[in-house]
This record gives C-alpha cells, sequence and structure tokens, in this order.
C-alpha cells in the first residue's frame, strides 16, 4: 500500500516532533508538578515512534523501489552515477573553492 503524500508527512512529523516533545514536556513536568507515570509516558513513546519510524521506513523503501522501476527495466542504483563520472574525468587541476 503506497501511503499518499499528504499522509506521510503527517505522519513522520508526528513520529520526529509532536510525540518527542509531548513526551519530554510531559516527564519534565512531572519532575516539577509530581505527576504520575513519567517513565511510563517516557517509554510509551519511545515504543510508538519506534513503531512509527519503522512503519515510515518500511514505505519509503518501497516508495523509493517503485519510483526506481520504469516498466520491466530498472534504473541503476545510483542516480548520481553519471555526474560521479563527470567529476571524476574532468581536469584534475579544477578546484571547486
Amino acid at each position: 500500500m503506497k501511503l499518499p503524500d499528504k499522509i506521510y508527512d503527517i505522519l513522520k512529523w508526528i513520529t520526529m516532533v509532536v510525540i518527542p516533545a509531548c513526551a519530554t514536556a510531559y516527564v519534565g513536568l512531572a519532575a516539577v508538578w509530581v505527576w504520575p507515570c513519567a517513565d511510563e509516558v517516557a517509554k510509551t513513546a519511545a515504543v510508538v515512534c519506534t513503531l512509527l519510524g519503522a512503519l515510515l521506513g518500511i514505505s519509503t523503501a518501497q516508495y523509493n523501489k517503485s519510483e526506481r522501476s520504469i516498466g520491466k527495466h530498472e534504473l541503476p542504483g545510483d542516480p548520481y552515477a553519471t555526474l560521479k563520472n563527470e567529476m571524476a574525468s574532468s581536469d584534475d587541476d579544477a578546484s571547486f573553492f
């Protein structure tokens, strides 16, 4: 199943920003305000982020695999191969800086 780009972006933002930020805020404030279950909240957030990260990683790998294939022909694994070859064959005296 291919995730729509908008849903992927939202899930990625939730996984990388929202859950860790909320968990960190809760754990930090729990120490000050003596809120319950700070350790459990931190562990739960870590497990949920790991699960979502793995699922998003699988989705990304499937998307990249489908984007690289055209019909029955697979594109080369390194999309920068042509650029690397051109750079290697250019003058050795050339400097980028």
